[in-house]
């Protein structure tokens, strides 16, 4: 007997619904009220490829799809496209046979997917109203086994100004369910900005005109989604601004290397490592040790210069400012080789006689340090140890500290990096550092741009993060956040030094052209923002503005971390975060991670968790009894419990709430039990009686 169903792939959602996909499955000619359900057709595999040519983009989807019942299947193929699509064809093509399907308005698909409830799907299908749809007939797929459908269609991308944007019309947020996914963009003009949002995207650039950019992803809630700018003569520079308020609102900038200067020869640089070879880095400890300096050494260029100091009781240079040249970099290995531990720990000493062998404050200047524990002579108060850093860094060096084993003062390492513009990396004991050297190393190893500075003229700018500007390297770009107000038409100029001498560029810009573009960015600044908070009440102590500022960042965009978890509930005190220092104590190293990822976060799903969902600006929190609205959960149930109604899904009543507002959707979605607001009601959803 033939069978069929209709499919909505409900997990390629941005909402991250359920690992399978939902199906109505009835015989062909059932008989009046009959219906047959089958085990749900299974998501395993997604694979999409997007080819860009200037504003024209081919996506190719591959979906691999399980049918686990004992006969075969067939039925409707229904998928959300981006919003903003002006598609020219939509095929799917299952093996050999291809079949035509046609894309729905998003008007025309609301009717469509409630006729498919009332048909017996159930209310997550109404997740996709509101969407331009994509509808096909599905071939049969075997029994007990998989089959893969493709999914192709060309599209106009939309573009403002010189700025394109495009995106995936999926996103894998099944449990386990990997999705990888490749873009390849070319454009007749020069290629400037390339932004991936999301810390697992990788651009490699091709050339002047290409760039190629890959993801792997798997329980993300938020689809892959790329950013470029174009154009003969266009700066490597690309503004997202976002009006939020009558004052202003947030922005995302970002800076790249402009095509003329990207093939130049990158700046020579200054490296400076410093070492703890106390007492307490003796056996594999020190081994590492040695591994990395050597691999730091090994990786410099032509032109760059070193220096090696080492400190435990006291410092020592082995070698004062030198050329990495092959004499000199043996000699600094031989140097390497010969390490031993023994005495105290006099960090003030080392980074000191460091910095001290900088002298050319025109170059980039790096401090890299490596150390074990907590200073334990010489100048011991991190106060004092932070105030001669400073002054003995006269040329602005950056400071790059790893931290090797637990007994590290984490928040003393922080504070030397964040005020010189550096990083801290942490390795437990027993843990390889080798990847995260490779990684460093390898992207210090051409700076490009350096001294970069950025100005505004016709809005006010604030917030900035990160506060100090990075240098940009070979291959890289600086993404710069913050909040704007004043008119939204301004001027930016940025200027910043490399091989050949000072770049400069400036251009007149609108903080609030393009919505569409720039939806995700008051997201994506709300966490980097309070991750910058966070980490300034873990390293200097909480005040009542930054607790108030980071609460309502939390709440607002529902930004659920170890030390905001609190704050979702009625009960906690307005300073509960993370019920006092001890808290930021025992989980130092994590802590310093995680807060450090937030800070320079570069996508938009941000400290979010699966116990968090901003749905259409709702924030609901996952409670034992169902998912629940923010607001409410934070408010005193006797403040709304006049205002309760309780609703049955698929009623009458729930098919006119969705007429009213459709953003409703994805909230009934979450079911069978939510509690939300609307239009003055607080809405209970509760299962249908049948």
């Amino acid at each position: 007997m033939r069978r069929t169903f209709l499919a909505f792939l409900l997990p390629l959602l941005s909402w991250g619904l359920s690992a399978q996909a939902v199906l109505d499955v009835r015989c062909p000619s059932p008989s009046k009220g009959a219906v047959l359900q089958l085990l749900p057709v299974q998501v395993v595999a997604l694979d999409g490829r997007l080819e860009v040519l200037d504003q024209v983009g081919r996506v190719q989807l591959s979906v691999r799809l399980r049918n686990p019942n004992g006969s075969a299947v067939t039925g409707q193929f229904v998928c959300a496209l981006p919003a903003g699509l002006i598609a020219d064809t939509c095929s799917l093509r299952a093996g050999a046979v291809h079949f035509e399907g046609r894309v729905v308005a998003a008007d025309a698909g609301g009717a469509l997917l409630r006729a498919a409830v009332r048909s017996g799907n159930g209310a997550a299908l109404l997740a996709l109203s509101g969407q331009q749809l994509f509808s096909a007939t599905l071939p049969l797929l075997p029994a007990a086994a998989d089959s893969v459908v493709e999914l192709r269609f060309d599209q106009l991308l939309p573009r403002i100004g010189n700025q394109t944007s495009c995106a995936l019309p999926f996103v894998a947020a099944l449990a386990g369910v990997p999705l990888q996914f490749t873009a390849e963009l070319r454009t007749s003009t020069a290629l400037g900005v390339v932004y991936a949002p999301g810390g697992n995207a990788t651009v490699e650039r091709i050339g002047t005109n290409e760039a190629k950019v890959r993801w792997h992803l798997a329980n993300t809630a938020n689809p892959p989604r790329v950013y470029f700018t174009s154009g003969d003569g266009a700066p490597a520079v690309q503004l997202l601004g976002h009006r939020e308020d009558a004052q202003g609102g947030s922005f995302a900038l970002l800076v790249g290397v402009p095509a003329g200067i990207s093939q130049a020869e990158p700046l020579a640089k200054d490296v400076v490592f410093v070492a703890d070879t106390s007492g307490s880095m003796q056996g594999e400890r020190l081994q590492q040790l040695m591994r990395a300096l050597s691999h730091g050494i090994r990786s410099l260029r032509s032109g760059d210069r070193f220096s090696l100091v080492t400190f435990a009781s006291s410092a020592r240079v082995h070698h004062g400012l030198v050329a990495a040249d092959a004499q000199h970099s043996q000699e600094a290995l031989t140097a390497v080789a010969a390490l031993h531990a023994e005495g105290g720990t006099n960090l003030c000493a080392g980074l000191a006689a460091g910095l001290e062998t900088l002298v050319d404050a025109r170059r980039p200047q790096f401090v890299v340090l490596f150390a074990d524990g907590a200073p334990t002579v010489g100048v011991t108060s991190s106060a004092n140890i932070l105030q001669r850093v400073a002054a003995a860094n006269t040329t602005g060096a950056r400071l790059f500290a790893f931290g090797i084993g637990n007994e590290l003062h984490v928040e003393l390492l922080d504070l030397l990096a964040e005020r010189s513009g550096g990083e801290c990396s942490y390795v437990a004991a027993g843990e390889n550092m080798a990847p995260a050297l490779e990684r460093f190393f390898g992207r210090i190893a051409e700076p490009v741009l350096t001294q970069l500075t950025v100005q505004a003229e016709g809005v006010t700018l604030s917030q900035m993060t990160p506060e100090k500007m990075p240098d940009i390297f070979r291959g890289s770009q600086v993404l710069l956040t913050g909040r704007w107000d004043g008119a939204p038409q301004a001027r930016l100029s940025i200027s910043a030094t490399s091989a050949h001498g000072v770049v400069r560029t400036s251009e007149a810009v609108d903080f609030e052209s393009g919505a569409q573009l720039t939806a995700i960015v008051p997201r994506l600044h709300a966490t980097r923002r309070l991750g910058v908070l966070l980490d300034a009440m873990r390293l200097r102590g909480e005040t009542p503005e930054l607790l108030a500022e980071a609460r309502a960042l939390s709440q607002r965009f529902g930004l659920l971390t170890p030390w905001t978890a609190a704050w979702m509930t009625p009960a906690a005190p307005a300073s509960a975060v993370p019920a006092g220092r001890a808290a930021w104590a025992s989980t130092a190293m994590a802590a310093s991670t995680h807060l450090q990822q937030m800070r320079t976060n570069t996508g938009e799903s941000g400290a979010a968790s699966d116990e968090v969902k901003n749905l259409g600006g709702r924030i609901l929190l996952r409670r034992d009894s169902g998912w629940v609205q923010l607001s409410l959960a934070l408010a005193p149930q006797s403040s709304w419990a006049a205002r309760l109604e309780r609703v049955e899904e698929e009623s009458a009543r729930w098919e006119e709430l969705l007429r009213e507002d459709i953003a409703l959707a994805a909230v009934f979605a979450l079911g069978p039990t939510v509690l939300v607001e609307h239009a003055g009601h607080v809405i209970q959803l509760v299962p249908a009686t049948r």
